[in-house]
């Protein structure tokens, strides 16, 4: 009787915690769709300073921007490899869109733009990823994903936290309870 009683406190505070995360879960998503949480990242610069980015596109199943330098020398990095640009072969799958503004909390690139492209995905998921050329020949990436992840996410931690609490109340009323009993006097 005592273990169902426990499992049932324990359920019932899960079961706020999974009604708390659906009434937080938009505010939380207002602040990451406005940026609040994404950063610029360096990907440094290839051997020669290249002068304008021609794109994004995949190698070995990643997405890699294109670079060209002032010889018409086309260099690509990959975001996960910082650092590492190798030579590469201009590619007809290179993905050249604008870049659109940032969120309004998002950080600023780090330096002045000389040239920026960006690829996006805008329909069930929000992901976008830009690249900037800075003035000192630098490249840096910045990455803004939110999906029905994001949203998941949110609502499972509310629950999770929900149930711990809900053991922490069921730990501590159990150990008030047997202090108690300990701290009466013993009838004879």
């Amino acid at each position: 009787m005592k273990i169902i009683k426990i499992v049932l406190i324990i359920i019932a505070f899960t079961i706020v915690g999974f009604i708390g995360g659906l009434f937080v879960q938009s505010p939380i998503l207002n602040i990451i769709s406005d940026g609040v949480f994404t950063r610029w990242r360096p990907l440094g610069s290839p051997p020669e300073k290249i002068t304008n980015l021609l794109g994004v596109g995949l190698y070995s199943g990643q997405r890699v921007v294109y670079g060209e330098t002032d010889n018409n020398q086309v260099f690509r990095c990959c975001p996960q490899a910082i650092g590492e640009w190798e030579e590469a072969e201009a590619t007809a799958y290179i993905y050249d869109q604008e870049c659109m503004s940032l969120p309004p909390k998002s950080s600023p690139p780090p330096g002045e733009v000389k040239d920026c492209v960006e690829i996006a995905a805008l329909e069930w998921v929000t992901d976008r990823k830009q690249y900037a050329l800075l003035e000192d020949g630098t490249v840096w990436t910045w990455h803004h994903h939110i999906s029905l992840g994001t949203l998941l996410s949110i609502i499972c931690i509310s629950t999770i936290i929900g149930g711990i609490i809900g053991i922490l109340f069921v730990w501590q009323s159990e150990r008030r309870k047997h202090k108690l009993q300990s701290n009466q006097p013993q009838s004879q």
